[in-house]
């Protein structure tokens, strides 16, 4: 099953469910079925400090996902990693109502394929990402857009700096009243 909405974990090449601290880096995931790495982060609010690096992943719905339902998570990273043709989300950051995410930087991936490169959805409601960075990401051949933060309500500052977006729209997609302090440089 690949819902992340139930306790289960959804198949996938790593799948990590409400743990503190994780370091996913090095591995390489080839012909997921699913999501090549998920993130299901912890209930309480804490500092997660979790680092998802240097991966090179070839998966068919998402390269990463994140999901959020129920805390404030805090200081992670998604850095340098490798991701080829999911049909869906190269990274999805998927917030439930009552969730948010701080400090969540982006930064120097390569993403190719799927609809879209780096996507902000919340489940319902609104989005709120505070010191969010996106940040060096290259960005091509996609479907819908490259970079989409259009649904982020709330929070700030949002930084979107360096990106480099081929073959796929991204400023179509930046809703900037919606974002509180926030710097697009692409």
């Amino acid at each position: 099953q690949t819902s992340t909405a139930t306790a289960t974990l959804p198949k996938g090449g790593i799948s990590l469910n409400g743990s503190y601290g994780p370091t996913v880096t090095g591995n390489r995931l080839m012909n997921i079925a699913a999501d090549g790495i998920t993130l299901v982060e912890p209930a309480a609010t804490t500092d997660l400090e979790a680092v998802i690096a240097s991966n090179s992943i070839n998966a068919a719905l998402s390269g990463v996902r994140l999901v959020n339902s129920t805390s404030l998570g805090q200081k992670i990273s998604v850095v340098g990693n490798a991701i080829v043709g999911p049909n869906n989300n190269g990274v999805l950051v998927y917030i439930f109502p009552g969730g948010s995410d701080s400090g969540l930087v982006i930064d120097g991936n390569n993403i190719s394929g799927g609809n879209y490169g780096i996507r902000f959805v919340p489940d319902s409601g609104t989005l709120t990402i505070s010191n969010l960075s996106v940040s060096r990401n290259m960005v091509s051949a996609l479907g819908l857009y490259g970079i989409d933060i259009s649904q982020i309500t709330s929070g700030g500052p949002v930084v979107l700096d360096g990106n480099i977006v081929v073959g796929a729209p991204s400023a179509a997609s930046f809703n900037i009243t919606n974002t509180v302090n926030g710097v697009f440089q692409n």
